[in-house]
């Protein structure tokens, strides 16, 4: 049985960064994914996925949470 084809978006919530502007703060970056999250449920998209690291240019070390809010 064929079905339809399921499209998702993944991010790693990484601080976004172009040369010769600041960096977002954590916390901003953080509200940026849970918008873009709550968008993309809005649009329909099957799914949305965070990864999770730990590091200083990738504040989401509890993507749970962030998909919690969302």
């Amino acid at each position: 049985m064929n079905q339809p084809p399921r499209f998702g978006v993944s991010t790693f919530g990484d601080v976004p960064h172009r040369p010769g502007e600041e960096r977002l703060s954590h916390a901003a970056t953080i509200r940026e994914v849970v918008e873009q999250g709550v968008l993309a449920e809005r649009f329909g998209i099957d799914d949305f996925v965070i990864g999770e690291h730990h590091r200083d240019d990738m504040p989401l070390s509890a993507p749970d949470m962030a998909l919690a809010a969302i």
